[in-house]
């Protein structure tokens, strides 16, 4: 999934890059001529930088970026690792902490929100006899201990990927709104 979001970043960043202005090649030069320094510049770039430099460059950053790179570092240490947190992975107190966005089903009760979970009765507590259903994104946090197997549930697979496919959409978004407006490359035709 993560690889899915790296190369993403990389399209985006070469997307975006050609969005950014007018580009100019020498004649004879070919799509793959042109598109190949960039796709170097993207490659050569760590995660967290190459996050970094697609946020900087949308018009409204895509938010859960701590949580990506946490993603990354856990993804890291379940392909390099085989999933056992090492120091490497767990600077922070001997605890790897994977963070991810998740969409939930809430309701509130005296100004606080209140998950929607199956089988529990749904009751603001306020005496009315409707409650109002809300949709929202929060983060989920996952905290492995150093020496410890990274598992998951099927659960929280399930959300990571979906957290992986909203990201995308989001992204895909933001470039489509950046290519039509007027004045970027695209839509100053």
């Amino acid at each position: 999934m993560l690889r899915g979001i790296r190369a993403s970043l990389e399209e985006a960043y070469l997307a975006l890059s050609m969005l950014s202005g007018k580009q100019r090649v020498p004649s004879g030069t070919t799509l793959n001529d042109f598109l190949s320094g960039l796709r170097s510049e993207a490659d050569k770039m760590n995660f967290e930088d190459l996050l970094d430099t697609v946020n900087s460059k949308l018009a409204v950053p895509i938010r859960f970026s701590e949580a990506l790179s946490s993603m990354q570092k856990t993804r890291n240490c379940l392909e390099h690792r085989a999933g056992i947190v090492g120091a490497r992975d767990a600077p922070a107190g001997g605890v790897l902490v994977l963070k991810f966005p998740r969409f939930k089903v809430y309701y509130l009760r005296n100004d606080e929100e209140v998950e929607v979970v199956e089988g529990a009765t749904v009751d603001a507590q306020d005496g009315k006899d409707e409650v109002q259903i809300l949709f929202g994104i929060d983060i989920r946090e996952k905290r492995v201990g150093l020496n410890q197997r990274i598992t998951f549930t099927l659960a929280e697979f399930n959300e990571i990927a979906f957290a992986c496919n909203y990201f995308v959409t989001m992204l895909a978004d933001q470039i489509a709104k950046q290519s039509a407006k007027p004045g970027t490359a695209a839509g100053s035709r």
